[in-house]
């Protein structure tokens, strides 16, 4: 501070393998770095403390006094960062429990999967339980502590429980990238999550065009996104999914992406709020959000 230079924590390290050492040359090499690098380093130790910390003789020196001191110094930090590490990774590791966790089949194994596989690996003593269903089972098992946290696509406010937004998105109507399935997509299906059939063709009332475009199609609605995926793939029809299930083999259909686009949709992660949460539920939530 002050236009002092501040002391580098890789100059202190050098510094305490030369100590050691007594030799410069041995020094660089077990850091794997050039004698005159360890010179410099040592230098700028000298210039950030305001001290001569060492009498040189070729490649052998000795400490001086305040060089001694420095050196035990030095050793004391490092000291106290394993320390800190020790005790950082103790931390981590008594994290343990059972986390509750309620989502759609949709969002959980397809958008967070990667998070939650995550967690496990960091946090190997919690017992993570998953539970799937719709979004009035998912809130009533939230509301009833049957689960700690609950991951949902949707964007409403809900004043009982913590909102946050963890993804966004919009809806892409496809279709499987081959000629064959293009003379056989009359087959449009959709699925009782958002979007659904109503929310859909609410949107295609809005513009006439799309009602025109739709009388070339047979609606379907579909169970879940999976199983519109697997229609997709086998019939060759069209399928609106969330943006994030678009995958090699299936291509975008223009004429209807245009209305797919305009419904979008917000990933959510839902809770009872900060204070109530145990100490593996306040873990879970920085995974997901981070």
């Amino acid at each position: 501070m002050n236009g002092q230079i501040e002391p580098n924590l890789n100059h202190l390290k050098y510094f305490i393998t030369a100590a050691e050492t007594k030799n410069l040359y041995e020094a660089a090499s077990l850091h794997r770095i050039s004698q005159p690098a360890i010179s410099l380093a040592l230098k700028k130790l000298e210039e950030a403390f305001g001290i001569e910390i060492l009498v040189r003789s070729k490649n052998r020196f000795k400490l001086t006094n305040e060089g001694e001191k420095l050196y035990q110094y030095a050793k004391e930090i490092f000291k106290r960062f394993e320390a800190i590490r020790d005790d950082l990774s103790k931390s981590v590791e008594e994290i343990s429990g059972v986390m509750s966790l309620g989502t759609t089949m949709g969002v959980g194994p397809m958008l967070i999967q990667e998070k939650l596989v995550d967690f496990s690996k960091q946090y190997p003593k919690v017992n993570l339980k998953l539970s799937f269903g719709d979004l009035k089972t998912l809130y009533a098992d939230l509301q009833s502590n049957r689960t700690e946290l609950c991951v949902l696509m949707e964007d409403r406010v809900h004043p009982e429980f913590k909102r946050t937004v963890l993804h966004e998105g919009e809806f892409v109507a496809v279709i499987k990238n081959n000629k064959k399935s293009k003379t056989m997509k009359n087959n449009l299906y959709l699925t009782m999550d958002s979007p659904g059939v109503d929310e859909f063709l609410n949107e295609a009332k809005k513009k006439k065009s799309f009602q025109q475009e739709l009388t070339n199609y047979q609606l379907h609605e579909v169970d879940n996104w999976e199983m519109i995926r697997e229609m997709v793939r086998l019939s060759g029809g069209v399928g609106v999914l969330p943006d994030f299930m678009l995958e090699e083999g299936l291509e975008v259909v223009s004429e209807l992406n245009v209305l797919a686009s305009r419904l979008k949709y917000k990933v959510v992660l839902y809770h009872k709020g900060e204070h109530q949460l145990s100490r593996v539920g306040k873990a879970m939530v920085r995974g997901l959000v981070k």
